[in-house]
């Protein structure tokens, strides 16, 4: 997993605790303390009239003033870590295009994707070393971090997960990409959710025996 992923959803799950927690001492106390001055503190002192009625109607309006705010900063506390899972995307998008496009070997590589030979194939010299187990990694890590943005913790809805599908669609069908994550084991390496997503692919696209 990667430090900027780890980050952002650290900040994601600090941000929704900042926004729950308050908010929910706030409405116990006010459940909690309404038995106490329904039950001891008016009988003792005496109640003017009308008193509990008025008294279940604040408690009534505070509660629910409670639970209308923090219902909005959850929504607005939702609306951040979108925001943020949508910038993680996009600045690792930009680095894997940053690297095809001012790394020529990188974009060679990408060319070398149709041709699933093993990496030790092209490492005769310094300047032939095989750059596609670095490119791949850093397109894997980008896919990972879209699907799980996706499945796990619902910040792309499904209209912008589709395309994202095709792309990794597209990839697969590349005969390194499959190959490498088979001789790699990838599927050890990535979280189990994107790994076995990944495993369902690889095995659609395996030929279906001859009946």
């Amino acid at each position: 997993m990667s430090s900027s992923k780890v980050s952002t959803h650290q900040k994601i799950q600090e941000g929704f605790q900042l926004v729950v927690i308050p908010y929910a001492i706030i409405l116990a106390i006010g459940v909690l303390s309404f038995p106490f001055f329904y039950c001891d503190v008016v009988p003792y002192y005496g109640a003017p009239k009308g008193w509990e009625e008025l008294s279940a109607l604040l408690t009534l309006i505070v509660i629910s003033v409670t639970a209308y705010t923090a219902l909005r900063q959850l929504n607005e506390q939702r609306k951040y870590s979108k925001s943020l899972a949508h910038t993680e995307i996009s600045n690792q998008l930009i680095g894997v295009n940053r690297l095809l496009i001012e790394n020529t070997r990188a974009f060679d590589a990408f060319q070398n994707l149709e041709k699933n030979y093993p990496e030790s194939a092209l490492i005769a010299t310094e300047d032939l070393q095989d750059c596609r187990p670095m490119l791949v990694d850093q397109i894997l890590t980008l896919f990972e971090s879209v699907y799980l943005q996706y499945r796990k913790y619902d910040f792309l809805d499904e209209e912008e997960w589709k395309p994202w599908e095709r792309v990794i669609d597209e990839i697969f069908c590349k005969p390194y990409v499959s190959g490498y994550w088979e001789r790699k084991n990838l599927d050890e390496v990535y979280e189990r959710e994107f790994s076995d997503f990944i495993k369902r692919k690889l095995e659609q696209k395996q030929p279906k025996p001859e009946r």
